[in-house]
Formats: C-alpha cells, sequence, structure tokens
C-alpha cells in the first residue's frame, strides 16, 4: 500500500510537505471550523491519515460517530489514498477524573 501511495503522490506532483498541506486543508474543510481548531493533521503513513485531539471524548465522537462520513469527504476533497483514520488524544485528562479531583477524594 505505500508503494502505491508513493506512486500516487509522485505522479501527482506532489512532495511529503505539500502532501501534508493538501490533506491539511481537506481536513479542516471536511470537520470544520470548531472541529479544526480543536485537532491538528499528524501525518499521513500508508493511507493511515493520523490526527491529534484534544479530548478524548472528540476523539470518541470522530472515530465511532463520523469516522465513514471524514472519510469519504477527505477522499472526494484529494487524490491521495486514505485508507483509515486515527486519533490520538494529546488534551490534559478530565479534572473530575484526575486522582485530585472531586471522585478521587
Amino acid at each position: 500500500m505505500g508503494d502505491l501511495v508513493a506512486k500516487v503522490v509522485e505522479a501527482a506532483g506532489l512532495d511529503r510537505g505539500s502532501q501534508k498541506s493538501v490533506v491539511v486543508k481537506a481536513w479542516r474543510e471536511a470537520v470544520g471550523r470548531e472541529i479544526a481548531a480543536q485537532t491538528e493533521v499528524q501525518g499521513l503513513r500508508g493511507g493511515v491519515l493520523t490526527v491529534l485531539v484534544g479530548s478524548a471524548a472528540l476523539a470518541h465522537e470522530l472515530m465511532v460517530y463520523y469516522r465513514r462520513d471524514l472519510l469519504s469527504r477527505l477522499r472526494e476533497q484529494t487524490s491521495i489514498p486514505i485508507t483509515d483514520l486515527r486519533c490520538k488524544v494529546t488534551g490534559a485528562p478530565d479534572e473530575d477524573r484526575s486522582p485530585g479531583g472531586p471522585r478521587g477524594r
């Protein structure tokens, strides 16, 4: 699959940097301004788009409820074969669940 991605990128005249900018633009259009502000495209490897997400709740929502639609939109907006979506949570833990929070007392 990696060879196919490389061939498509080469055929489209895209290098890694411009490929990422195309994917970032497509991501922003697919998710909208509010969600784009809470996420960041980390990269695309082997057809898997990895996105950094500020909260576990948003990551869950994107993966469970919007994954298919997002992949479809991303494929329509780019010539890059994006086969899957992965969300990595980067936000701080929820205060209510931390050891010093209300539930930990």
